[in-house]
């Protein structure tokens, strides 16, 4: 396995940060009975993506 580029470690971060803002926009849908999303399960995705991408 190649190690990244900075380039590449910032599209990932990118990518994770991006990740980040749907699920949140998912979240606040979920605490409004909007969808169907289980509340839970996306604060869990969101914590695990706060904890990569610190």
């Amino acid at each position: 396995m190649k190690n990244k580029t900075d380039e590449e470690w910032k599209a990932d971060r990118k990518w994770l940060m991006q990740m980040k803002r749907e699920l949140s926009y998912k979240l606040e849908d979920a605490k409004n009975n909007r969808v169907s999303y289980h509340v839970s399960e996306i604060e869990c995705y969101i914590k695990n993506l706060e904890r990569i991408t610190e």
